[in-house]
């Protein structure tokens, strides 16, 4: 015998993905204004087999999924505030593209020139797009629960969004690691 060994699921692995739907969605019904951001776990449960499907991919993803949605955040900070500086309030349409359009040419430039210089950045380049993107998905839809007084500052508020992006982020990566273990895999000779 060669010693050979495999690894085997003992439940397949579709099945191991429809365990897992039922139990990111069936709890997110009764959460109320905590329901979870499902998509967004989703889209990060997919990158995680993008990034090899093993638990080590968190040294990749968690880092560059928090860097991406933090330029995000800065980003509409820098925004709002060169509105507040300008008295614009949002209600100038030519103003607030104006500043919409220079926020976002700083911070995605930094983001991308940061992905060109830093190491951990250049290999995971779609984990910090997926940060950036899902933040401002979470920011412009106003998918993170409204638990906050009336007339909160809006940078409570991006902070707030930025830390509930994060953290549907990263259960993305979570249910990829349990997805994996819902398979059961046991190692057997080949």
């Amino acid at each position: 015998m060669s010693g050979e060994t495999k690894t085997v699921e003992r439940i397949p692995f579709p099945f191991a993905v429809g365990i897992l739907v039922c139990l990111i969605l069936i709890p997110g019904l009764f959460l109320g204004k905590w329901n979870w951001t499902t998509w967004i776990i989703f889209i990060t449960w997919a990158e995680y087999f993008v990034f090899g499907a093993t638990p080590a991919a968190w040294k990749r993803m968690i880092p560059c999924l928090a860097f991406g949605s933090a330029a995000a955040a800065l980003w509409v900070a820098n925004w709002t505030l060169f509105e507040s500086l300008f008295g614009t309030n949002f209600q100038s349409t030519f103003a607030t593209w104006f500043f919409l359009s220079a926020t976002n040419f700083i911070w995605v430039t930094g983001l991308c020139y940061a992905i060109a210089k830093v190491k951990l950045f250049q290999d995971n380049g779609l984990a910090c797009f997926n940060g950036l993107t899902l933040f401002l998905a979470v920011w412009f839809t106003g998918s993170f629960p409204d638990v906050l007084a009336a007339g909160t500052s809006a940078y409570v508020l991006i902070f707030f969004a930025f830390v509930w992006n994060t953290v549907m982020c990263w259960l993305g990566y979570v249910a990829g690691v349990v997805n994996m273990w819902l398979t059961f895999p046991k190692t057997v000779k080949a």
